[in-house]
């Protein structure tokens, strides 16, 4: 019998009980429930009987994989469907041959799925699933799975030619086996083809091909691939190749061991006979010369390799001063005819110097040969595409004065802007004297200078307005320094006064028919 004090003020409230069994560690429901009475004083000699009863759970259905399902993945998701009443589930996992486990494999499960890891191949298991809630547990029926058998990927044989020439195509063959009990499961692998020196495989082999398998390779079933591949072009001496199937271990097999595979005998390679372009005779067309120039430079090119010269190139030429930094003339010129084995073809271009170079004395032109990738050389024959003319060219240093307009009007408010930019080297400040042909016209300073580390300054031009009937006229400008060409530019000044007319009659009341003189 039990006590219970309640404390309430409402009428007619239902009070509903659950019973805990202490004994049993269940918690079952009350089927009565019981009218609230505030105050009622409970009759102890006549107790309300009150019903227990557990709510009922029945097993799992719906088991999945299906009991006898074979061929799975060692790490996969078991399912079932959800039973009425239940609380939660355990899962229960074991071996075939071994005793069933009192324990499971996962306890308080709150969905109707769980993940099974690392089991192992080729075996048979046997699972089932329990069904819990506060006051009972009922379990499924044990079904069975078994997880799929392990292939094995062998190289049996790889065939290589043996000869071949550097830089051409030839094909390798090779066949992989499925040595193992189980297939590859749909699993893609990739078959890595290597170069060797030697017959062992290592870090300076190099890789030519590498080859994805999708298909899947059922045990004791073997296929073969050929693949079209080419040795880099300064390859000689005898070489082997060497097959890793697997590459990337993607796929789980019973031995990771045996997936290499060599070529019993050495391919003996050959180097490729291949052109040998070179620039020389590189003639500049003029000695003396000042920045903004054109020259025309003359070089020829002679191909003294073993075969045509095929794709051509293109030609890049640079002035190299003495001293200072060399200046690439853009753009560069092309050439996409074949040249022989032993043949010389002239080439001429005209450049242009730079208006404001970094250096002045002497330099000599460059002309350097860019193959297009269709034509192809040995690295040791490329350093005769570059070359210098054995004569110089002298660049005189060279003031250039830039007015920024033509003409300008006598009584403008506004100062003319000039520019002074000078060529060679800038390392030093440069003073230079600024004067005009005509003096009274405008106001200019004595002299600029030309800061270090820079090639130009700038400096006003302002008119001087007087009332002076002049017209317009013309004066030159100019800029000089030590060392330097001269630089003159001409201006216009405008003039702002206007000329005047004047008129007047010798009488100015005449009589008809009388005649009278006009002064203009």
């Amino acid at each position: 019998m039990y006590k219970i004090l309640i404390f309430n003020d409402k009428q007619g409230d239902e009070i509903s009980f659950k019973y805990y069994d202490i004994f049993s560690e269940k918690i079952y429901d009350i089927t009565e429930k019981i009218e609230f009475v505030p105050n009622q004083i409970p009759d102890y000699a006549n107790p309300q009987i009150l019903s227990a009863f557990c709510k009922p759970i029945e097993q799992v259905t719906g088991l999945l994989p299906v009991n006898g399902r074979e061929n799975l993945n060692a790490t996969f998701d078991l399912f079932w469907q959800p039973s009425p009443n239940t609380t939660y589930y355990k899962l229960y996992l074991w071996e075939e041959g071994t005793t069933e486990p009192s324990n499971p494999l996962y306890s308080n499960i709150y969905s109707t799925t769980a993940r099974v890891y690392n089991l192992k191949y080729g075996q048979l298991y046997r699972w089932k699933v329990g069904s819990v809630n506060d006051c009972s547990s009922v379990e499924s029926s044990v079904q069975t799975f078994r997880i799929r058998q392990l292939p094995d990927l062998t190289v049996t044989e790889v065939i290589a030619p043996p000869t071949t020439v550097s830089g051409t195509d030839f094909t390798v063959s090779y066949t992989i086996k499925n040595s193992g009990i189980g297939n590859t499961a749909g699993s893609t692998w990739y078959d890595a083809l290597f170069v060797s020196s030697d017959a062992n495989l290592s870090g300076d082999d190099i890789l030519l091909s590498n080859t994805a398998n999708s298909g899947q390779l059922e045990p004791n079933i073997s296929h073969t691939k050929s693949q079209a591949v080419s040795l880099p072009i300064d390859y000689s001496g005898n070489y082997f190749f060497i097959v890793k199937t697997d590459y990337y271990n993607s796929v789980a097999e019973l031995s990771e061991t045996n997936n290499e595979k060599v070529t019993s005998a050495a391919t003996a390679v050959t180097l490729k006979t291949l052109p040998d372009i070179l620039v020389k005779d590189i003639q500049p067309g003029a000695i003396n010369v000042n920045p903004g120039d054109s020259i025309t430079v003359n070089w020829k090119v002679e191909n003294k390799g073993g075969t045509t010269a095929i794709g051509g190139w293109s030609e890049r030429i640079s002035i190299v001063p003495v001293l200072g930094t060399k200046i690439a003339i853009s753009p560069n010129t092309e050439y996409r005819d074949s040249l022989t084995s032993g043949s010389t073809v002239n080439r001429t271009r005209k450049i242009k110097i730079p208006d404001i170079p970094k250096f002045s004395g002497p330099a000599t032109i460059e002309v350097e040969l860019i193959p297009f990738p269709q034509l192809l050389e040995y690295a040791a024959d490329k350093a005769n595409n570059k070359a210098e003319s054995s004569s110089q060219i002298i660049l005189a240093e060279l003031l250039n004065l830039n007015i920024l307009t033509t003409s300008v009007v006598e009584n403008t408010p506004y100062p003319v802007r000039c520019i002074v930019s000078r060529s060679g080297v800038f390392s030093a400040a440069l003073v230079v004297n600024i004067s005009a042909t005509v003096p009274g016209q405008v106001i200019i300073p004595a002299t600029v200078t030309i800061p270090a580390g820079q090639s130009s300054v700038t400096f006003d031009l302002s008119t001087i307005n007087n009332t002076t009937l002049e017209g317009p006229r013309t004066l030159s400008i100019t800029a000089s320094a030590s060392g330097f060409n001269n630089s003159v530019k001409e201006i216009t000044i405008i003039d702002d006064e206007i000329p005047s007319l004047f008129a007047y009659l010798s009488k100015s009341s005449p009589t008809e028919g009388e005649v009278i003189d006009l002064v203009i």
